[in-house]
């Protein structure tokens, strides 16, 4: 965790600028999240924002914002007074990715990635039954028999901006095959 806050606030004082009359932070900063609360998105912010506000000596408050694959927090954060004062904690998709499939999204220009905080894992699992013991195996299968198998992604990744939804119809495409919506 020390490493990831030393990023932080790294990453907070690249926004604010260093060369700042005013110390910063001289109030709360506000750290914008585009999902809902309680999603692996919130949890990561409200770890984050603990030892960040015990660094800065001022409180950092978690604001869910959820909805549009986080658009509607990077659009905020675009539109508040360019102070470091609020942030925006967001996967890629909510100010590349949606903004490149809807240009009508036009908040990227106002905001600057500052540093990468974490990643996240996709895995390829198969029932413990399956004759597949490798993706080597399981392109196999996917060319003697195109179409037939059905590749799903989690429940929660409804989004078409999604990494796991995006990763698995790529990866379905690649087979030959389909990506399936969970029910």
């Amino acid at each position: 965790m020390t490493m990831l806050r030393h990023f932080a606030l790294i990453g907070v004082a690249l926004v604010c600028g260093v060369a700042s009359a005013q110390t910063y932070p001289a109030k709360p900063v506000h750290l914008l999240v585009g999902f809902a609360p309680g999603g692996s998105t919130d949890v990561f912010a409200r770890a984050l924002a603990i030892p960040m506000a015990k660094e800065l000596g001022q409180p950092v408050i978690v604001e869910n914002k959820p909805g549009a694959g986080s658009s509607i927090a990077a659009e905020q954060v675009s539109k508040a007074a360019p102070d470091g004062y609020t942030l925006l904690l967001s996967p890629p998709a909510g100010y590349s990715v949606n903004p490149a499939l809807n240009p009508k999204l036009d908040y990227t220009k106002n905001l600057l990635p500052v540093t990468l905080l974490g990643s996240s894992p996709l895995v390829v699992v198969v029932n413990a039954n399956s004759p597949i013991m490798s993706i080597k195996d399981l392109i196999a299968a996917a060319k003697k028999s195109p179409g037939a198998l059905n590749l799903q992604r989690r429940a929660t990744a409804r989004r078409h901006t999604s990494t796991p939804r995006c990763s698995c119809n790529c990866f379905a495409l690649t087979l030959g095959t389909t990506c399936a919506s969970p029910s």
